[in-house]
């Protein structure tokens, strides 16, 4: 389990002025199991289902998070 600070664009559908429209980037902490982790950047997964359950998919809610929009990664621990 990980906690992800990343960077993603910022968007605005719908008609604007000047003064509405992005100008930065948005700020955004996911937190899941790492499912991937190379160079090319981490997927990160909301939940996992256990084999042999009647789930027929293994992984729910997937977001990949590409390695240069990456900020920081924290490893989360459980308590006990």
């Amino acid at each position: 389990m990980v906690e992800v600070e990343w960077e993603d664009t910022l968007t605005r559908h719908a008609w604007s002025s000047q003064d509405d429209l992005p100008t930065q980037a948005w700020q955004i902490h996911s937190v899941g199991y790492v499912t991937q982790d190379d160079e090319r950047g981490l997927v990160v997964v909301e939940a996992r289902g256990e084999s042999g359950t009647t789930v027929s998919k293994d992984y729910g809610c997937a977001t990949f998070i590409p390695r240069s929009a990456i900020h920081k990664v924290w490893e989360l621990r459980r308590k006990r």
